[in-house]
């Protein structure tokens, strides 16, 4: 998944392992990415249900629900008060919003001085030291659909309302708007098909019902 990759690098630094590359000079890189975002209005993104339709990833993915809201003075207290060692680097002024995850992950996000380029401070703050602050981008195309990037390791997500998903044959067109150009891309439905396709072996169900039956047979041989 997308931030459980991120989570798995940022895991990764944590233990001072070597991170796997993930970075293909081909794919659209974060600049390329917010090339024409003049200005983004945070706020548009909160209080809506946003979900994943479309992942250009590296790694198997299925999709989940991302939920924006304001960071407010006691929970930006809270981030800086872990990162009291890193309070020099961080203006907490920038601290615009805070996001959660239907997959138990959350993070502050805080402006930069690129319209749609965040700093992202994970919750895992709360847990371990040494955190990473990662870069991401986010933008919003017409009609309303949300793209979100890991701009390190460049990982892109397309978003919609969860009411407004758009219909399966405009999912694949609609990704396209988010202007972004990777390998290994492909939308959510792909995943939800795999699973709901898997074969029904119905030879499987009648060789467990002969095996009843002959079982039941022995027995009243044996009476």
């Amino acid at each position: 998944m997308f931030f459980i990759w991120m989570l798995y690098t940022l895991l990764q630094c944590y233990n001072a392992q070597k991170v796997p590359s993930v970075e293909p000079t081909n794919w659209t890189s974060c600049d390329e990415f917010l090339n024409g975002t003049n200005s983004f209005n945070v706020s548009s993104l909160f209080d809506i249900d946003w979900k994943i339709f479309y992942f250009w990833n590296t790694i198997d993915d299925e999709s989940y629900t991302v939920r924006f809201s304001p960071a407010t003075p006691v929970l930006v207290d809270r981030f800086k008060n872990e990162l009291k060692s890193a309070n020099k680097s961080i203006d907490w002024d920038d601290a615009v919003m805070f996001m959660e995850t239907g997959i138990d992950f959350s993070a502050l996000y805080l402006k930069t001085e690129v319209p749609g380029k965040f700093r992202l401070i994970s919750t895992l703050i709360f847990q371990t030291e040494n955190v990473d602050i990662l870069v991401f981008g986010l933008k919003l195309v017409p009609p309303g659909y949300l793209g979100i990037m890991n701009c390190k390791y460049r990982l892109c997500y397309a978003l919609a309302p969860v009411d407004k998903m758009p219909a399966d044959k405009n999912i694949l067109p609609s990704a396209m708007t988010m202007g972004f150009s990777g390998d290994s891309n492909y939308s959510y439905l792909m995943k939800y098909d795999i699973h709901r396709m898997t074969p029904y072996n119905e030879d499987d169900v009648d060789d467990d019902e002969q095996m009843e039956v002959d079982a039941a047979l022995n027995i009243d041989d044996e009476d």
